[in-house]
């Protein structure tokens, strides 16, 4: 994976936390053509956050307690976003049309590029901050919870079933975004969304029960054996007499 630029989502970051009236000042300093754009979350340092601001570390520490606090309130920010396309995905799920499915995946398709940054900044600190990982988690159970919501409000299966299509559905949605983050559209767009719709349409499709095996035919042997009784034995015919000779 590419390296995963912090500073544009410090730039977002900055504009929307009121926890210190200077930190609007700050985000003026910040721009995206700094060094710092290029390491990614794991390589970037404090000095390199407050430097791209035009700030000191005290100044930064005013701010953040440390860096994973500045990725949980940039992810806070984006999460936003992603709460209201998860009630629009609960409603096209209930309508369980080509249409309703189709609009809501090109909707989250231009989403993408909004949480790029942040989204990228995250992949990547879930592996080292437990925040990152948490945050993570809980981003993937309020997509599967939005589509068990739709599911449930249509009558769609049990509980069980109902998570198990959104599990897989939700699954094979951010499988495509976390490969595009890296490489970006190498499936067109315009093909590939009418083949995910295809299959999203299939998960939400009431399966059939198992097919079941025609019953066996009944025989008088197969009565007693089930019976519990021995079945009758063919009877050997009875052996000739033997001729004597005088």
């Amino acid at each position: 994976m590419p390296a995963m630029p912090l500073i544009p989502a410090v730039e977002a970051t900055l504009t929307t936390t009121p926890r210190v009236a200077s930190r609007a000042s700050m985000q003026a300093r910040i721009t995206r053509k700094v060094p710092v754009r290029t390491k990614g979350y794991a390589a970037t340092t404090i000095d390199d956050v407050g430097a791209a601001a035009g700030a000191t570390r005290a100044t930064f520490y005013l701010h953040f307690t440390n860096k994973a606090e500045l990725l949980g309130e940039l992810v806070g920010a984006v999460e936003q976003e992603a709460d209201d396309l998860n009630e629009r995905l609960s409603e096209a799920v209930r309508v369980g049309d080509r249409r309703a499915i189709s609009t809501w995946l090109d909707a989250a398709f231009d989403s993408w590029e909004t949480v790029r940054y942040s989204a990228m900044a995250q992949e990547e600190a879930a592996a080292i901050e437990p925040e990152g990982r948490r945050a993570r988690a809980e981003s993937f159970d309020r997509g599967v919870g939005a589509i068990m919501r739709g599911l449930a409000a249509a009558g769609r299966g049990d509980e069980t079933g109902r998570r198990v299509r959104a599990v897989l559905m939700y699954s094979q949605l951010r499988n495509v975004f976390h490969r595009w983050m890296r490489v970006g559209w190498d499936v067109d767009r315009q093909e590939m969304s009418p083949v995910m719709t295809n299959m999203w349409l299939a998960a939400l499709q009431e399966q059939s029960g198992a097919r079941t095996k025609p019953p066996r035919r009944t025989t008088a042997r197969t009565a007693d054996l089930t019976a519990g009784t021995p079945a009758r034995r063919r009877r050997a015919p009875a052996p000739r007499p033997s001729r004597t000779t005088d």
